[in-house]
């Protein structure tokens, strides 16, 4: 089964929201369901794409796991530099 709305438009409905639109006025203005609007939030902030997991190629996926793993190992390095800076306030 095809989507029936591109990528493009629902990039734009996502960053409309992000913008403060709310999804009541998105629905009214752009005819769509409220469910569908909060779907397509819900899978943005999950995998940072609107596009479906299955729809993505073997390298869309493997790229979006190499983020997610330096995003992960970014927040590690930023608890290990507080925890450091401390320490070193301490001996000080």
């Amino acid at each position: 089964m095809s989507d029936k709305y591109s990528e493009e438009f629902k990039r734009e409905i996502v960053s409309l929201r992000k913008s403060g639109k709310s999804v009541k006025e998105l629905t009214k203005e752009y005819g769509l369901g409220k469910n569908t609007v909060t779907k397509w939030m819900s899978q943005y902030d999950t995998t940072g794409s609107v596009i479906k997991k299955h729809e993505l190629s073997a390298e869309q996926q493997e790229i979006k796991k190499l983020q997610k793993a330096l995003s992960e190992h970014e927040e590690k390095l930023t608890i290990i530099q507080r925890v450091l800076s401390t320490l070193v306030k301490k001996k000080s």
